[in-house]
């Protein structure tokens, strides 16, 4: 080439792209991963809001209301007449007649792996005299790389969030403590 000529040799387009490819090939993973801590952190602060709006909904509107999970179908609802029953289906999972379900399989990557709440089953209540509830936790999961959060109702009507230690620790949440049984 001359010494007035400018641009790029097909050797040294092909050098460039070959290492951009590499590079992206690196990235790509690390990415995915990111997305998949970010798609249970959403579903769990959507879980935590709408565990707070029932908490909320109890005080305000003087009713018992509950929250009912399905594992099988993956979703849970809210309903402020807690003799009915709340498939996540049924009209009945209504707060002052809306309807309330959420839907956690909507997610990719997101499963709920777990709800259970002593004696009450897969669900909780608010008690809007004392603004206590049944006591337990809801596990999430995602499904490639296992990453894992507890949502925690004390007994108190407390809500709290943690991730498990070691492999499926989400580095937002604190690490749950230890004698939890494990969230599958």
């Amino acid at each position: 080439m001359g010494s007035g000529d400018r641009g790029l040799t097909l050797v040294e387009l092909v050098a460039t792209m070959a290492i951009a490819g590499i590079l992206l090939a690196l990235a790509v993973p690390g990415f995915s991963r990111l997305m998949e801590r970010k798609r249970l952190e959403a579903a769990t602060e959507v879980l935590v809001s709408d565990l707070r709006r029932a908490r909320s909904e109890s005080a305000k509107r003087n009713l018992d209301v509950g929250v009912a999970f399905s594992t099988a179908d993956q979703c849970y609802g809210l309903q402020d007449d807690v003799a009915l029953p709340c498939d996540c289906t049924a009209v009945d999972c209504t707060i002052n007649g809306v309807v309330t379900t959420q839907s956690v399989g909507e997610l990719t990557d997101v499963q709920l792996t777990q709800a259970a709440f002593g004696v009450a089953g897969a669900a909780t209540t608010w008690d809007h005299l004392r603004g206590t509830a049944n006591a337990g936790s809801v596990c999430l999961r995602t499904n490639g790389t296992g990453y894992r959060t507890r949502v925690i109702v004390s007994g108190l009507g407390r809500i709290s969030v943690c991730s498990p230690s070691g492999a499926g620790n989400l580095a937002t949440y604190p690490v749950c403590l230890a004698g939890l049984v494990p969230c599958p």
